[in-house]
């Protein structure tokens, strides 16, 4: 049971005091993504960030006044690339110390990271222990097996299942649309 793999939704409410948890408040309209994450030395960590809103130059603005440190990759009027450099990415070690694989991208809303995870449900159990010892507030929205989204509903497969069968495909079609969509009413 410990060894099996679980998808896991959840999400961290970043302190108050960091400033990305900030800017996610005070920018909530816009569409603040993770790109990707990843650690550059044991208390340094190198996030890309992708921002799109209306207010994505008063957010770049604000970071320059703010003097985060960031380059921005690229941008336009209401998207911007950048890539920031995080001091003590506590988050990032832990998950990495636990080998837990991330679901990019990782949405982030006021003041909190919204994650998806895939791992063994004992790396799951203890990195949500390493956050609550760390005092890090967290909420599971869903935990249980992983399983893709089909591409078709139940009727839809069943449609495309009696096109087959009834030679819609074939050359010449046995049969054309007009009559297959009757049979379906």
């Amino acid at each position: 049971m410990k060894h099996d793999v679980v998808y896991t939704k959840y999400s961290i409410k970043i302190p108050r005091d960091k400033w990305l948890s900030q800017f996610s408040r005070q920018f909530d309209s816009l569409s603040i993504q993770i790109l990707s994450k990843y650690l550059i030395e044991k208390t340094r960590g190198l996030v890309l960030l992708e921002i799109k809103g209306i207010r994505t130059q008063e957010f770049i603005s604000q970071m320059k006044t703010r003097r985060i440190a960031a380059y921005i990759l690229s941008k336009s009027e209401n998207q911007a690339l950048i890539s920031v450099r995080m001091s003590d990415p506590w988050v990032l070690k832990a998950i990495i110390g636990t080998e837990i694989l991330l679901m990019y991208p990782i949405s982030l809303k006021k003041g909190r990271l919204m994650i998806e995870t895939l791992s063994e449900r004992e790396k799951i159990d203890d990195f949500f222990s390493a956050l609550e010892h760390h005092n890090i507030e967290f909420n599971i929205d869903r935990i249980g097996s992983y399983y893709e989204k089909p591409l078709l509903t139940s009727h839809q497969y069943k449609i495309l299942n009696a096109a087959f069968k009834k030679g819609f495909y074939k050359i010449p079609r046995q049969i054309n649309k007009t009559e297959l969509a009757e049979q379906f009413g």
